[in-house]
């Protein structure tokens, strides 16, 4: 999974032409959710990308929210 999200990024930079300030704040949103979906253990772990469904996704969002560390937005 750690490849796909390397693959997506170098995407975004080579084809996309993001600034390295916009690539590093994926990078870290992607690696701190696939850490989510590595450790909760209320999340089955997804051996791929094809795995994470919507309610993984809203289920790490709330979690986020009321971790109190982040903006709505």
């Amino acid at each position: 999974m750690k490849e796909r999200v390397q693959t997506f990024l170098n995407f975004l930079e080579v084809e996309k032409g993001y600034a390295e300030n916009t690539i590093a704040a994926y990078q870290n949103d992607l690696n701190q959710f696939y850490e989510y979906l590595q450790t909760d253990k209320a999340v089955k772990k997804p051996e791929s990308w094809d795995q994470v469904n919507k309610s993984m996704v809203v289920d790490y969002i709330e979690r986020l929210k009321k971790s109190g560390q982040y903006a709505s937005s």
